[in-house]
Parts: structure tokens; sequence; C-alpha cells
């Protein structure tokens, strides 16, 4: 079964909504968005968890069938593809909270991380078609605020394994004749 970027980013967004309310009941207000940067200006108020594809890659030769369908002979191809995904997170943290039980950005993300290699959920990938290839390790890059302050922004890149197919109409052959000549 071919699977669609409008398929797999959605499943991909509940995935790491199930992650962080399994993992942080008591989180509260966050955004779990697909895009390159938070949609608020300046430092989030609320946590954010931002997902981006990156590029695909096809892996192997496609795989070729022809058929008939209602009498028409149609080129069936199916590709093997990775795609990959980076996983980052956003949360602000006061600076005199250190001695407090705080949720960082990088706790938030490495539970979202750890949670894409357990076995429920690769089963729900595997359901899906969609099989996780590899859980890159999360890092850490520092970065300037806008009020002057260093924060961290935790990242992780995650590659999945899946199907494209596409089809086209062939031409075929409507008519063989066979003649055999004596030598």
């Amino acid at each position: 079964v071919s699977m669609l970027d409008s398929e797999l980013m959605p499943f991909i967004g509940q995935e790491i909504e199930r992650a962080v309310s399994a993992n942080f009941p008591d989180l509260g207000s966050h955004e779990v968005i697909q895009g390159a940067q938070p949609t608020q200006e300046g430092t989030p108020t609320v946590p954010t968890i931002i997902f981006i594809k990156l590029p695909d890659r096809t892996r192997g030769w496609p795989r070729t069938e022809y058929k008939l369908v209602d009498g028409k002979s149609k080129e069936l191809m199916q590709q093997l593809y990775e795609t990959t995904v980076q996983v980052s997170t956003l949360k602000w943290q006061d600076p005199n909270e250190l001695n407090e039980r705080v949720v960082t950005a990088s706790d938030l993300l490495n539970a979202i991380m750890l949670s894409f290699t357990m076995q429920s959920s690769i089963f729900r990938f595997k359901a899906s078609d969609l099989n996780i290839l590899r859980v890159e390790e999360v890092t850490n890059e520092p970065f300037e605020n806008d009020q002057h302050q260093f924060e961290f922004h935790p990242t992780f890149q995650i590659t999945f394994t899946h199907h494209r197919d596409i089809s086209a109409n062939a031409d075929a052959t409507v008519k063989v004749s066979v003649e055999i000549y004596e030598v």
C-alpha cells in the first residue's frame, strides 16, 4: 500500500501527541506543529514540538508489473522509500527553577524519541505499512533567544521506510499472429 506524505505527517503528529500525553500528563498547554518554525514570534510561551520532513531517498530498483484492467494494459510500479523526519522541541525554562523538578525541552524530546522505539509504537507503524529504519541520537544545540538568554534546541531524526506506488496506461499488444516457415 502506498504511503503519501498527507498520510505520513498526521500519523507522526499523532504519535508525538501520544508520547507527550503518556509521559507528561501535567504538562498542560503545548503545541505539536508540522513546520520549520514555531507559529509564535519570540520565545514560545508553551512547550512546542516541531517536526519537519527532510528529503526522501529511493532504495533499490522499482518493482514493475503489467496488468490488464478493463481491457487496457496498465503499468504498475512500486518503489521503496526512506523518509527522514526531524523532531525538535522548544520550551522556555526559568533559570531560577534549577532546584525544582522541571521538565526541560531535552526531557520532552528524549521521551518522544524513546516512545518511537517502543514495541506498541512499532506495531502501530507496521499496521500502516510504515517501518522505522533508525532513530538517531538527540543533539542539543544552544541558541540565544530574543531576550539575550541562551537556550537549547534539542533535536533528533527518525527514518521510516515505506512504499510508493504509481501507475500509468501502457501500450498493449492487441493481436499477435505467428507464421511458421519451412527451412
